[in-house]
């Protein structure tokens, strides 16, 4: 908050050096865009590929044949996330029941209603639980080993999910690193799905649709989108940069 003195942001203390332009690149949604990959849903996947998609506001219509212009839409926009990301970090009935603020039963009639209609998502979760039951590992799709033991079953999904989009990263920062090379570009720091990166301000718009499209395009061939934002004047200040 720029209006308050007193509020130190660390963010503040991180700017660009002479020449440069400090970028912000962040893939939007990136564990959901990675979850529903793995249960493939056609459907879901093909409206993912374009901008602006919103797979919790996707997820509310589909589960729970709503439309954005209902007046409860935004319950059931958050209700659709909270179960996705329930179902991605293993969590049960009761805590999500505690997120919802509702019963349990209430609870899990909500989540049976999401996988009846989220077509493929129950299927996937109670194969990989059965992997990793069975074999005492998963494999995600770059053929990465999880050891999980038979009774923690219920982290598998959230295994493959992190797993691969951690992986889908290094893929892609091993690609940008060859790029950079050639346009005299850094990256400075990845955390979780987001790169700063430092990009000479001469060209640099021409340097963030490339790194961007780099970012975007995955061994995987997940539909993927990266946010680009431009840190001004400094890491603390994001102003999002539209590139046509």
């Amino acid at each position: 908050d720029d209006s308050d003195e007193s509020r130190i942001s660390i963010r503040r203390s991180f700017i660009a050096r002479d020449g440069y332009k400090l970028i912000s690149f962040d893939f939007s949604q990136m564990e959901v865009r990675v979850f529903i990959a793995y249960f493939n849903s056609r459907e879901i996947l093909e409206k993912m590929e374009k901008e602006g998609f919103d797979f919790h506001s996707e997820a509310a219509k589909i589960a729970f044949k709503i439309e954005e212009t209902h007046s409860d839409f935004k319950f059931y926009r958050q209700l659709a996330k909270a179960i996705t990301f329930g179902i991605i970090y293993g969590i049960g009935n009761k805590k999500l029941s505690l997120q919802l603020r509702k019963t349990e039963d209430e609870a899990k009639e909500y989540k049976n209603i999401y996988f009846e209609n989220i077509k493929g998502a129950r299927e996937f979760i109670k194969s990989t639980y059965k992997e990793a039951k069975r074999n005492g590992y998963i494999s995600n799709k770059y053929g990465r080993r999880y050891i999980i033991p038979q009774d923690k079953a219920y982290v598998s999904v959230n295994f493959l999910v992190q797993g691969t989009s951690a992986d889908i990263l290094s893929e892609r920062m091993i690609e940008l690193d060859k790029y950079f090379k050639e346009v005299d570009s850094h990256m400075l720091i990845q955390i979780h799905d987001e790169l700063i990166c430092e990009i000479p301000e001469n060209n640099y718009i021409e340097i963030c649709k490339k790194t961007k499209n780099i970012m975007e395009n995955n061994s995987l061939n997940i539909p993927l989108i990266v946010d680009v934002s431009l840190c001004d004047p400094s890491w603390a200040h994001k102003k999002k940069l539209i590139l046509i």
